[in-house]
């Protein structure tokens, strides 16, 4: 997967904050280790408070990552629902991450949940046997939001704004919307989806695609963002006897999880076949 320029594909992602929150020791630390560094190299990023926006590259190998970008009112969300219909029909398990710059509302005056969140929950859990919701107050961070969307057996997160990250991104632009482009010239946008391909706006575009024909646009992720999945490893797990069987995400996440602890540990940087037994009752 390369630019036209030559240049790879990105397929990183960036947490938008400088001062780490304490959960990137609970939660980011096994997906660092994922994403292939070492238990000290995270420690002494979160010892020196730093912004860790490249310390995340490649966390996402793991799963394709494509947002759609653009200025309100250009159809992202018409073009995004068109792409998700076309790639689920084809078999492909698609978490969406949206992200509302004006605020919205989930919760239902009078209901169980929202009575809960009035008499002073900060966050509120409802689970039902078709689904399940989490409801909480502040702005969740992206990389917190990708860490959720990748959870279980899927093939693809779709992102439906989040215009200033370093994720592999197609901007949606119709020049009859009166505004300009928002990411012409990012070294992360890979292409533009347009009705109006001669427009000088566009001049600096590494590539145009058909708004109206979100096939193309589709066979554009499929060759440009889904076309490299990386061979699943070789996971083999037992507990107390019993094989456990392992999805794609779950053999990724062990496997370069330990591999992640392993570069810490002298002798075993650089191993590639490893066998693990813990035995909690000695």
């Amino acid at each position: 997967m390369r630019h036209p320029q030559g240049e790879p594909a990105p397929r990183s992602f960036c947490l938008c904050f400088q001062r780490l929150p304490s959960y990137i020791l609970h939660v980011f630390a096994p997906r660092l280790c994922a994403g292939g560094y070492n238990l000290l190299e995270i420690f002494a990023k979160v010892k020196d408070n730093a912004p860790i926006q490249t310390l995340l590259t490649g966390v996402t190998d793991m799963i394709p990552v494509i947002s759609f970008v653009g200025s309100s009112n250009s159809g992202k969300t018409t073009l995004v629902e068109q792409v998700i219909k076309i790639l689920s029909d084809k078999g492909v398990r698609i978490s969406l991450i949206k992200h509302d710059a004006h605020g919205f509302e989930i919760d239902h005056e009078g209901k169980d949940t929202w009575r809960h969140k009035k008499a002073g929950a900060v966050r509120v859990l409802i689970s039902s046997p078709a689904k399940y919701a989490v409801i909480s107050d502040g702005e969740a961070d992206l990389g917190y939001m990708l860490y959720m969307a990748g959870d279980g057996d899927i093939d693809l997160i779709v992102i439906e704004g989040y215009k200033s990250s370093s994720l592999p991104k197609i901007e949606v632009f119709r020049e009859a919307n009166g505004k300009k482009p928002v990411c012409i010239g990012h070294e992360s946008l890979l292409a533009v989806a347009t009705d109006t391909p001669d427009s000088e706006q566009l001049r600096d575009a590494p590539m145009l695609l058909d708004i109206n024909s979100p096939q193309e646009i589709v066979s554009f992720i499929e060759e440009r963002i889904l076309s490299e999945e990386k061979p699943t490893p070789f996971v083999s797990l037992v507990a107390d006897g019993k094989k456990i069987d392992l999805n794609r995400f779950a053999s990724f996440s062990l496997a370069n999880t330990l591999k992640g602890y392993l570069k810490s540990l002298k002798g075993a940087e650089d191993a590639e076949v490893f066998e693990i037994k813990v035995d909690l009752k000695k």
